[in-house]
């Protein structure tokens, strides 16, 4: 006789039978965690249960982690990335390419490795890598003239800057008032805002950037706009700067508000007196010269400032500085451009950073700073060429926008020997240790 059992008829093609329902579930499941929970402990292990909201967190906190490791590789990782389009004629003004490229010997066409360009005729200039040119543009704030104009060029691979000021007074002869170039940026400031740019300063920067491209042969990958309010911000967030006067500075303009006394010597000058030293040029035989050098001594006393106060130690100190940044500068930068920017800068010895003056010369039959055009060309081939390929005279400035041919004085300054410059190149080194002789007016 078999054996009957007492379990209810099931059906084969029902699956249920073997999942019990959530509540026998979870007490199965308490009576096997409690059984392995005995097990381990008498092993010695300390067993832990944990509950829905710690697995949340636990479950945030990887994320978090993740996003952090994320965005740590992005960073280390992260290049600026090179425009696509030369920016400026590669042929010459009888219509012929100003250097002809050697065919390769396979007959296939080369192709840069560091920007993918074809390495053939017009596209023959292939960008170096890690190198970069940054026009940064100080304004003031009522007549939006550009106050200071420089082309700042970091070669990441070599750590070097190099760092070249257009004088305010300098020719460009485009039609815009004056004909110089401050007046250009504040033309530039006016079209944007008649066509209705919903950010003025940017449109006008492109614009501005579109200048220096096209006719000196610059390929200028970002630019930033800074005010008054922002420098002296900035500025003072590292807690001033100490910066040899080499004279001292008195002057008053109450239309503008601005008030200097500044003695001579060693002096610590917070954000509002370093604006005051930057703009001060009314006792300088060489008036806005004098002041681009002053510039110089300034910019070295505050880079040597920002390495010695920045790290990864004092994150607040660089999250204020970003803060004043976005608030205060208009730039085509992105944060990771910013970043990365900083990073190299920050890393630069000073030996390693140049600056000068576009090299030209003052034009005594008028109020104009003239660009000399061979020794230009030298200084943009030798600092601020960002390709492997040497921009020729027969493309640079072409259509003389820094010239006025009608002019015998300011033709001899434009077409005559680099040797008649009348600045050089000055290393941020020599300016720390023996500062800059600047011609004043009171001896």
């Amino acid at each position: 006789m078999s054996k009957q059992n007492n379990f209810p008829e099931q059906n084969e093609n029902d699956v249920s039978q073997y999942y019990p329902s959530d509540e026998t579930y979870n007490d199965f499941d308490d009576v096997f965690y409690n059984y392995d929970k005995e097990q381990r402990e008498k092993k010695g292990f300390k067993v832990t249960k944990f509950t829905s909201s710690q697995l949340i967190l636990l479950a945030v906190i990887f994320v978090v982690y993740t996003a952090l490791i994320f965005t740590a590789s992005w960073l280390i990782f992260y290049r600026p990335s090179q425009p696509s389009e030369i920016p400026f004629e590669t042929e010459d003004v009888t219509g012929a390419f100003a250097e002809s490229v050697t065919p390769p010997l396979d007959n296939k066409d080369p192709v840069g490795e560091e920007t993918g360009k074809v390495n053939a005729d017009e596209n023959a200039y292939v960008a170096k890598e890690g190198v970069y040119n940054i026009l940064v543009v100080g304004r003031d704030s009522a007549a939006t003239l550009a106050d200071v104009t420089m082309i700042v060029n970091m070669d990441t691979v070599n750590k070097s800057v190099s760092v070249m000021q257009i004088p305010r007074d300098t020719l460009v002869n485009i039609g815009v008032p004056t004909n110089k170039v401050n007046a250009a940026y504040s033309t530039y400031v006016g079209n944007a805002y008649r066509s209705g740019a919903e950010n003025t300063h940017l449109a006008a920067l492109e614009e501005y950037i579109s200048l220096f491209e096209k006719n000196l042969c610059i390929e200028i990958h970002h630019g930033a706009v800074v005010n008054l309010e922002a420098f002296i911000t900035i500025v003072d967030l590292f807690g001033g700067v100490d910066v040899y006067v080499p004279r001292g500075m008195y002057y008053n303009d109450p239309e503008q508000n601005l008030y200097i006394s500044i003695g001579s010597g060693m002096q610590h000058l917070d954000g509002y007196n370093s604006m005051c030293f930057v703009r001060f040029r009314s006792d300088y035989v060489q008036a806005d010269l004098g002041r681009v050098n002053a510039q110089k001594i300034f910019m070295t006393a505050f880079l040597e400032k920002v390495k010695n106060s920045v790290s990864l130690t004092n994150l607040g100190l660089i999250s204020d500085v970003a803060n004043a940044v976005f608030e205060n500068v208009v730039t085509d930068m992105t944060v990771s451009d910013i970043i990365y920017y900083g990073k190299a800068l920050i890393g630069m010895e000073l030996g390693n950073v140049n600056m000068l003056t576009l090299p030209g010369n003052l034009d005594m039959w008028s109020s104009y700073y003239v660009m000399n055009k061979a020794a230009a060309l030298d200084a943009v081939n030798r600092y601020f060429n960002i390709y492997k390929k040497t921009i020729p005279e027969s493309i640079f400035d072409k259509s003389h926008v820094f010239c006025d041919d009608s002019s015998t004085s300011i033709s001899n300054i434009y077409y005559g020997s680099a040797e008649d410059v009348l600045d050089g190149v000055y290393n941020a080194e020599e300016i720390d240790n023996e500062s800059i002789y600047i011609p004043n007016i009171n001896g």
